[in-house]
């Protein structure tokens, strides 16, 4: 048997107390229904967010080095923006459509 660190013995009994309904802020943070969005557009981002990455670097004139952290961080929101909204069209064009024809072919 590992012993558990206190991290997770905390994580557990936040869970807990969700779980009893005595979580609090937490809970309502963890309900949000804002999380059912990006849920559905987690699995486009993965597959678009590193291609768009590289798209990026490969156009670069000069070698890519070492920025300011301002415009580290400008590139990074930048990135999580085009990649959210590329993945929300990829989800609207493929993943709910596909989706929907699943549904209908193995409805019972």
């Amino acid at each position: 048997r590992t012993p558990s660190s206190p991290s997770s013995s905390g994580i557990n009994a936040e869970y807990g107390a969700c779980e009893a309904g005595m979580g609090g802020i937490l809970a309502s943070l963890l309900q949000w229904r804002g999380w059912v969005v990006l849920s559905r557009l987690t699995f486009a981002v993965y597959l678009l967010h590193y291609s768009l990455i590289q798209c990026y670097v490969a156009q670069l004139r000069h070698a890519f080095f070492y920025r300011p952290d301002y415009e580290l961080a400008v590139l990074y929101v930048g990135f999580l923006g085009i990649t959210y909204s590329a993945a929300a069209l990829l989800y609207t064009m493929v993943e709910q459509p596909v989706a929907f024809l699943e549904r209908l072919v193995y409805q019972r």
